[in-house]
């Protein structure tokens, strides 16, 4: 194929998965069980925007756990549903899902989030991104009927960075976190309470080990060096017993930490051969790496998030 028609196909392609970034924005009432909406909210001087989904027997009678679900760096809201099928997951356990979008120069493309130390044009502006989460559930826990005890924020890369720096900086605001191949934000780290993680890397990651590599080259490394760092940090943090259960099989190794105060969990989950993409979900475009397929990271957050006591 000429050179020339292959471009065309590739950018056909990305403007196609982008599609539904489009959306018009709606008020929250508008929101209806099976759909996935777009809104705004207004925090500080700015309008920030995220995508709601509702699960399909949705009433005002219920009870819903909720999820909090960050895209990676210069992605949106709208793709990270697509990426990790968490809309099918959130249908399939009964849970309300949200996809906030970072901020960037160019729209409702190349969206950044600020993480501390990371990244882009968030993190060059002060964005107050935790800030943002913390007023988006305390609007959605208004409107609807959240079960304040089963609230998770869960991340992929940037994403997963920024869900760490809330454990850190207001871990009240949620009961679960989820990190998938995101690295530890190299800033101190003071949460107040204990919290469940689940943590995700892939052993073929180039993204993070590179990531890990740079970190140890910061004047704060005590656990942005790796995913056992971290692992480990937020099993002592969460007062967890110093010995580890490990779970091996063919797909994955998982390290568990138990005896954890307030009946919280701690785990690592290395899948392998698997690079920097969300385990079990779709390649985000064309030359993306493709995941693993034979582990589903959204069913993992979404059974880990139904199973707090």
């Amino acid at each position: 194929m000429p050179a020339g028609s292959t471009r065309a196909c590739v950018l056909l392609l990305v403007a196609c998965s982008a599609c539904a970034t489009f959306q018009s924005n709606h008020p929250l009432t508008s929101a209806a069980p099976s759909e996935t909406t777009r809104h705004t909210l207004r925090v500080g001087k700015l309008n920030r925007s995220f995508y709601l989904h509702l699960p399909p027997h949705f009433t005002a009678q219920g009870r819903y756990p909720l999820v909090i679900l960050l895209h990676g760096h210069h992605n949106n809201g709208s793709n990270v549903i697509g990426q990790t099928k968490m809309d099918a997951v959130a249908d399939k356990y009964g849970f309300i899902l949200a996809a906030p979008n970072g901020t960037g120069r160019f729209g409702r493309f190349g969206l950044t989030w600020n993480a501390g130390t990371c990244c882009g044009s968030a993190q060059e502006k002060h964005i107050d991104d935790v800030g943002f989460l913390a007023t988006l559930i305390d609007t959605l826990k208004r409107v609807f009927p959240i079960d304040s005890t089963r609230i998770a924020i869960t991340g992929f890369s940037a994403g997963g960075m920024l869900a760490l720096r809330v454990a850190c900086d207001r871990p009240e605001i949620a009961t679960v976190y989820a990190n998938v191949q995101g690295t530890m934000p190299d800033t101190t780290c003071a949460a107040h309470r204990p919290v469940s993680m689940l943590l995700f890397a892939g052993d073929d990651d180039e993204d993070m080990k590179t990531e890990h590599e740079e970190n140890k080259h910061r004047n704060n490394h005590r656990f942005a060096t790796s995913a056992m760092g971290t692992f480990r940090f937020w099993a002592a943090h969460d007062g967890c017993d110093r010995h580890f259960v490990i779970e091996a099989t063919n797909v994955y190794v998982d390290h568990i930490a138990v005896d954890c105060a307030n009946g919280t969990e701690t785990r690592l989950l290395t899948v392998h051969a698997h690079p920097h993409a969300w385990p079990g979900g779709h390649k985000t475009w064309l030359f993306s790496p493709t995941p693993n397929p034979n582990i589903d990271a959204s069913l993992v957050i979404a059974e880990f998030l139904e199973n707090r006591p």
